[in-house]
């Protein structure tokens, strides 16, 4: 057939000679005519390759896979022959006609596509050699896969007028942050700052002191930190980390007693420099946050002194220390505040021992005479600050602030010795035991007022006094001597309650209580029952133990003064969880009026030691109604002085603190220092000599307290704090009645 259509061409092509000379037209060649790959024809462009083909004497069919970019396949060449035989055979008149026009209406009238390519079988592609994974590639081909993309980048970082470092980080951070924070603060570092810092981290000076203080670590075990860490951070040497602790530390100076004047210990000589130094760290830590600092404020703090025993001594040239007591005198920060009382700062841990900050180390036991120099050295000053403030300049900035201590942290041993009022049955009244059980003077508030002060004490010393310094005493002299008994050693009103203390003395207080009644004997002396008393505490003892686990009102396993009974022992024991076991303990006919006892008891202590906001009016009647409630129901149960103070006094003292409970003036973060001492003096001071020793200890007390260094440890936990799960429990009888007392937002 292919021949067939060859010769019918050839004839064609020879009758129509004469008639493309007429025209005077130069026909295309048949290179021109496949010189362009086409994917279709018209009817025009079929004529003229066949026309052509005739005339050159070539295939048609060949040509037109040529032009159609075609393999020459059975099925392609079918096609083809089969629409040349339509073309040049059935409908011969046609291209007859089109041998009559000229070129110009040949492409109008013959523009009817009559074959696509996709009417043939294409020619099979040249399969591509499988591209290499881009890291296989060597540099330059990765330069070269990465044109384009490095253009687009320059393109898009100059129209949007930041640099290609900026666009890189900002993809970093869009496509990572939900699935790689750590990545995302990369780029977002990288988007704001068009660079990143070193992956290296360094710590500066006070995040330095804050690790080292909090863990607790010798300068060789920070020097191994140090090298440790060093390809991951940068630690501070040494030498800057002492320069930088020498700055936020207070002249120190050399206490010296006895007529030998000997040095037994360290103290701050200047009170005004303590005071100013915190609060400019205050300040700084405050600036640190973006809180804007007014230059007029109001300081407040809490201070007192405390003795401990149980400390290791050490054979060292000139040792001092006669027992194994050192003596220490701390204050705390409270808050601070603007002249217009907005809070700008308030201490978040009141009664933690790391925010306690040391006075005064001495190694000596607390007595009458340490207690006489302590207050003349301390006191004068601290009331002069109190009536005048300090003035300081701090970064530019000239600041005025009032200043007003609380001398709250000391135990009623140290109260008592200070007031001198050894014979008083309370520190804050002049009321009788035997009024306190009254119920006509219970009824009536103001029968248990606080009219005790200093003032009055120091007064009544003078008329009194002998010519030797005593005071004589007479029988049933206590309605015109009051208890005094010594001189008072403090210009301070003792006008507060030992918070930590009325859980630990307290505790002993119904413990006693539960011994008498399981004794059977409803009297508060022992005598002529001391053995019966005695098994009943064993017993009850034992079975508080089994059933709590708590080891109450026992000698202290550690070697330290005193009993097993600690504060949170204490809290413990008060708490609603340890009822049962507690009224376990008593008999059934007293079960009733004794639960009562402890449960308005506890709320009371809870009250007490809280620092939220009181409904005053409330709690004293609470008070009232259990001090009517022990004159009633428990006749032969005696106060102690101590819980005295919690049931009659604490009512007023929450109201001078402007309706706040007592619980940020507790001394607990001063007896926490105690065994901060004995750790600090062991494992963490020179053993050279006394005094070295005791620099040491103070050295890392202050430093631990600093405000600054404080917040770094607190905003470090805060970073890493998990939310707890909120569980959802039933109150108790406890918790009802004390949420009644408080004034919620």
């Amino acid at each position: 057939m292919a021949s067939m259509s060859t010769v019918s061409l050839k004839k064609i092509g020879a009758s129509s000679t004469l008639t493309d000379q007429k025209e005077n037209l130069t026909p295309p060649t048949t290179a021109q005519i496949g010189s362009k790959k086409s994917a279709s024809l018209n009817l025009n462009q079929f004529y003229e390759i066949l026309n052509h083909c005739s005339k050159d004497n070539l295939d048609p069919v060949s040509k037109v896979c040529e032009i159609m970019d075609v393999s020459e396949c059975e099925e392609n060449i079918n096609c083809i022959e089969a629409l040349i035989h339509l073309h040049t055979v059935k409908t011969k008149t046609k291209m007859e006609s089109w041998r009559k026009q000229n070129s110009k209406n040949r492409e109008n009238m013959f523009s009817k596509i009559v074959l696509e390519i996709k009417d043939l079988t294409q020619r099979p592609k040249t399969p591509k050699r499988p591209a290499r994974d881009f890291s296989e590639v060597g540099t330059r081909q990765k330069r070269r896969k990465l044109t384009d993309l490095n253009e687009q980048l320059d393109e898009f970082a100059e129209s949007n007028g930041i640099s290609v470092n900026q666009v890189i980080g900002y993809l970093l951070y869009q496509r990572n942050y939900n699935s790689n924070k750590k990545l995302a603060d990369l780029g977002k570092e990288l988007y704001e700052s068009s660079d990143i810092s070193s992956a290296k981290n360094e710590l500066d000076l006070n995040a330095t002191l804050a690790l080292k203080t909090h863990l607790e670590i010798s300068r060789n075990q920070l020097d191994f930190l140090k090298m440790f860490c060093s390809p991951y951070m940068n630690i501070p040497n040494r030498e800057y980390i002492r320069q930088h602790s020498n700055t936020l530390l207070p002249v120190l100076d050399r206490w010296s007693t006895g007529p030998d004047r000997r040095e037994t210990g360290i103290f701050i000589a200047n009170r005004e420099e303590v005071i100013i130094l915190t609060i400019k760290r205050l300040i700084e830590m405050l600036q640190k946050q973006n809180i804007t600092v007014p230059n007029k404020l109001q300081y407040r703090e809490k201070s007192g002194h405390d003795g401990a025993g149980s400390m290791t001594m050490y054979r060292s040239v000139n040792s001092p220390m006669e027992s194994a007591n050192i003596f220490s005198k701390m204050f705390s920060p409270l808050s601070l505040k603007s002249d217009k009382d907005v809070v700008l700062w308030s201490n978040p841990s009141p009664n933690s021992s790391h925010y306690c900050r040391p006075l005064a180390l001495i190694a000596e036991k607390e007595s009458k005479e340490l207690l006489r120099s302590v207050n003349e050295r301390f006191e004068p000053p601290e009331k002069r600050l109190s009536e005048q403030g300090v003035d300081f300049e701090f970064n530019g900035t000239n600041y005025q602030v009032s200043i007003k201590t609380e001398a709250s942290m000391k135990d009623l041993k140290i109260r008592t010795l200070e007031s001198g009022l050894g014979g008083a049955e309370c520190l804050l009244c002049s009321t009788r035991s035997e009024d306190w059980k009254n119920l006509g003077k219970l009824k009536k508030f103001d029968s248990f007022s606080i009219d005790r002060t200093a003032e009055k004490t120091l007064e009544l010393y003078k008329q009194m006094v002998d010519a030797d310094g005593s005071v004589p005493r007479e029988k049933n002299d206590y309605s015109v001597r009051g208890g005094l008994t010594n001189q008072p050693l403090s210009i301070n009103d003792n006008h507060f309650i030992t918070v930590t203390h009325e859980y630990i003395n307290g505790t002993h207080w119904v413990l006693k209580i539960l011994y008498h009644l399981r004794a059977g004997v409803l009297k508060w002396s022992e005598r002529g029952f001391k053995e019966k008393i005695k098994d009943a505490k064993l017993s009850v003892l034992n079975e508080i133990e089994k059933q709590t686990g708590l080891r109450l009102d026992q000698c202290d396993s550690s070697g330290n003064s005193g009993t097993s009974t600690t504060g949170n022992q204490g809290r413990q024991f008060f708490s609603f969880e340890s009822r049962a076991a507690i009224l376990s303990t008593v008999t059934m006919n007293v079960r009733p009026s004794f639960e009562k006892f402890l449960h308005l008891y506890s709320v009371i202590l809870r009250v007490i030691s809280c620092n939220e906001h009181i409904n005053t009016q409330k709690f004293r009647q609470l008070t009232v109604d259990f001090a009517t409630l022990v004159a009633t129901e428990f006749q032969w149960v005696d106060y102690t002085m101590t819980t005295h103070n919690a049931v009659f006094h604490s009512a007023e003292l929450i109201h001078r603190n402007n309706d706040i409970g007592l619980g940020e003036l507790s001394e607990e973060c001063l007896e926490s220092c105690n065994k901060d001492i004995r750790n600090y003096r062991e494992f963490f001071a020179r053993k050279s000599s006394h005094i070295d020793n005791l620099t040491d200890i103070f050295r890392r007390l202050f430093l631990r307290s600093d405000p600054v260094v404080t917040y770094t440890v607190q905003h470090a936990w805060a970073k890493r704090k998990k939310k707890d799960k909120v569980v959802l429990t039933c109150l108790n009888m406890d918790d009802t009645l004390f949420d009644s007392l408080i004034f919620k937002d």
